[in-house]
């Protein structure tokens, strides 16, 4: 019978700690509870504050904006979006006094030379001579002229021939 309540006392006395420990633990998770509950509130209320703050920085931003609209007023029209520039027009004025004080048999060279064929020389070459001839007979649409043209293909000149033999490697 001893034995009995010594081995009942014992699991009170743990039954006593166990309850000891967790009042102890749920005290230390209140504790914590409340201290992220003020850290929460605190963000919260940092956050709220910061919101109030850009919220009244960007009203004065919008006030300075009007109060600056005031003061330029812009009318606005489309058409003058196509118009040209103050500038653009100086030029022109200023290209056309020079083409005026220039003389008639002056070329005033304002874009870069062309580097392109000229008509003598084009009408060297006898296939465009061939050409013009069956335009102006009215066969360029026919048979006929397309393989007179394509006989006429120039032939290869030969110093712009390869001189490189190529020989399969054994």
């Amino acid at each position: 019978m001893k034995c009995l309540e010594t081995i009942q006392q014992r699991k009170e006395e743990e039954e006593a700690t166990k309850e000891k420990e967790r009042r102890l633990k749920s005290a230390q998770n209140q504790v914590r509870v409340d201290i992220r509950k003020k850290a929460f509130e605190m963000k919260r209320v940092v956050a709220q504050e910061l919101e109030r703050q850009q919220a009244r920085e960007k009203e004065e931003r919008m006030t300075k904006l009007e109060k600056m609209k005031e003061k330029v007023e812009i009318d606005y029209h489309p058409a003058n979006v196509l118009n040209d520039t103050h500038a653009s027009l100086l030029r022109g004025h200023e290209i056309q006094s020079l083409l005026r004080s220039r003389e008639e048999n002056e070329t005033v060279n304002f874009f870069r030379e062309r580097y392109s064929f000229s008509a003598e020389t084009l009408w060297k070459d006898a296939r465009v001579r061939l050409e013009t001839k069956l335009r102006e007979a009215g066969l360029i649409d026919k048979s006929y002229a397309r393989h007179v043209l394509l006989a006429m293909q120039p032939q290869p000149k030969p110093h712009l021939k390869s001189n490189i033999k190529f020989e399969p490697i054994d």
